[in-house]
């Protein structure tokens, strides 16, 4: 059984090359039959591989790792997510300091690296909702300190945690900076 490579800077140079057309908006100059999405994971003429080693490279400068953030991140969601269940309600604030809403779209996103023929179906990593990552659902996160928040589709925590992609230049980019800017950092750094 051939290894399985679920992040993306473990990709070959060849393979990158041939899966960044599908992660390119379909109505766009790239767009294409399978690409994965309207609106696309990169802008047009992005490239997979420099996106992600920019983004690893502003972790490492802020002393950060994708785990960091996204447990931090994942925390928040789901506690958000247990405390709305018992309310039946769409927002709560957590902590005194986080404004949190979820707002269920129609139809569902689904993680662009799934079913891609080789390595690169990450089933077996699946940390959302299915054999990949999907979700229908984008969450607002605000700090209620600095009025500054991030919006994001579910899908982007998956995104990040198993292959190491925040997203291009796009609007539903979950943008490192951003998040420290939203979520307290001293939480979130790693404790030496």
């Amino acid at each position: 059984m051939a290894e399985i490579t679920r992040f993306v800077e473990d990709m070959s140079e060849s393979d990158i090359e041939r899966f960044e057309k599908r992660l390119f908006p379909t109505d766009g100059e790239h767009g294409c039959f399978g690409c994965s999405s309207v609106k696309g994971f990169l802008a047009n003429g992005e490239k997979l591989l420099t996106v992600v080693n920019k983004d690893l490279e502003t972790l490492k400068e802020n002393n950060l790792t994708f785990q960091i953030i996204i447990n931090r991140l994942r925390n928040l969601v789901n506690t958000a997510i247990l405390e709305l269940n018992k309310i039946n309600k769409k927002e709560i604030i957590l902590e005194d300091k986080y404004e949190i809403k979820f707002v269920r779209w129609m139809g569902t996103q689904y993680c662009p690296f799934s079913n891609i023929p080789d390595n690169y179906n990450c089933g077996p990593f699946s940390s959302v909702w299915g054999a990949c990552g999907s979700s229908p659902d984008s969450v607002t996160i605000k700090n209620l300190n600095n009025n500054k928040e991030i919006e994001f589709c579910l899908l982007s925590l998956h995104l990040i945690e198993d292959h190491h992609f925040f997203e291009g230049s796009v609007k539903n980019r979950l943008d490192p900076l951003k998040i420290m800017e939203v979520i307290d950092t001293d939480i979130i750094k790693p404790i030496f």
